[in-house]
């Protein structure tokens, strides 16, 4: 399976970073957007300053003009694509603005049952880009944050898949997120990723109390009180989304997701077991229920159209949901298929590197 995840994002981010490279092409201030000359210089050279090149000639007491003027010298070097590691002739400066153009994704994909961890993909190159998305990197969740929310209004307000919630505009003080009106069954709502609804119910529920349903689920990162907090404001890893979700397949029993089972010494001497214990958490009616709401995200909702594209049978039941975060800046998609729950982010290295428009910055078009 692990060969199998590296594959699909090998495939996957070869497209999008010709799509990405299109929509860049001709553009003076790529690959960023939003930024005017001063925040892309200083940028770059927050980038520069992590770089071990700059170390050590900061180390040999070289000045910071001196530096500049060594990194703005073309050298030969290699740089990262798709097709290939490329040799080319450029200078450390364009050779990091090139890098922070390049799309960077994680998946991981764990058995909900048993918390067995059956792929870990941290990153598209590790000789490139020394760091693991899956627990170290904490990004936007977005969207995929709306099912703690649901889960809180079905456990506190007794809420079914069928019950209806307004989808007018959400105001609360200067606070507005405009909606379409209407009333909406919470299935529907989730399928269609409905702001006001999400911002309703979080306030029906408090935020405190959907915070608690997170906190239940495994997420540990810190999240915001305020109301934003149901559309995805905070910072999670994907490691503990994978694990958030996968409760809610487990019949709302969380296992830790683990990666080492048992360490044997070179005798068959086991040196370490890990035994994990399934915590009930959330009732399994529940749990149910949160899965019955997500199928819709597949079957008419955010996700329909890329899975349709994909050829991916509506007769395959998947339950899910999609995320997108503020300026397409990060793409999500949290999957569940019987006896396994997958989470993949897609996104760049800074969110000032993102796509224009919501049309390839969705986070279904992105990470699915």
């Amino acid at each position: 399976m692990q060969k199998y995840a590296e594959e699909s994002i090998r495939e996957h981010l070869t497209d999008l970073q010709k799509r990405f490279d299109a929509e860049q092409r001709g553009r003076k201030d790529w690959p960023f957007y939003y930024l005017n000359s001063k925040q892309i210089n200083d940028l770059m050279v927050q980038a520069m300053k992590r770089t071990g090149r700059y170390k050590q000639l900061k180390a040999a007491g070289v000045s910071e003009d001196s530096i500049m003027m060594e990194f703005k010298k073309p050298i030969k070097t290699s740089r990262f694509t798709w097709a290939g590691e490329e040799e080319v002739e450029m200078s450390p400066w364009d050779s990091i603005r090139w890098h922070k153009k390049v799309a960077q994704a994680g998946l991981m994909s764990m058995v909900p049952g048993t918390g067995e961890i059956k792929a870990w993909v941290g990153g598209i190159d590790w000789q490139h880009f020394q760091y693991d998305h899956i627990k170290q990197g904490k990004r936007q969740v977005g969207s995929t944050f709306k099912p703690f929310v649901y889960a809180t209004a079905i456990m506190k307000l007794g809420l079914t898949p069928c019950s209806t919630i307004s989808n007018a505009s959400f105001n609360k003080g200067t606070y507005h997120v405009p909606g379409r009106g209407g009333m909406l069954t919470l299935k529907d709502a989730l399928a269609h990723s409905q702001n006001p609804v999400a911002l309703r119910l979080a306030e029906m529920t408090s935020t405190q109390s959907v915070i608690q349903t997170a906190r239940d689920l495994g997420v540990t990162e810190e999240i915001s009180t305020s109301l934003p907090m149901a559309l995805g404001s905070s910072d999670i890893t994907i490691y503990e989304m994978v694990g958030a979700y996968s409760t809610f397949a487990n019949y709302g029993n969380y296992n830790k997701p683990e990666m080492i089972w048992r360490i044997e010494d070179a005798n068959g001497r086991v040196i370490k077991e890990v035994n994990v214990e399934p915590k009930e958490v959330m009732n399994p009616l529940y749990a149910y229920t949160m899965i019955e709401l997500m199928k819709g995200v597949a079957q008419y909702g955010t996700a329909s159209g890329e899975l349709g594209r994909k050829g991916i049978s509506k007769d395959i039941e998947i339950a899910g949901k999609t995320g997108t975060t503020q300026n397409n800046s990060d793409g999500w998609f949290m999957g569940i298929v019987p006896k396994l729950a997958t989470g993949a982010w897609v996104g760049w290295e800074d969110r000032a590197t993102h796509f224009y428009g919501t049309g390839e910055g969705q986070g279904a078009r992105m990470a699915l």
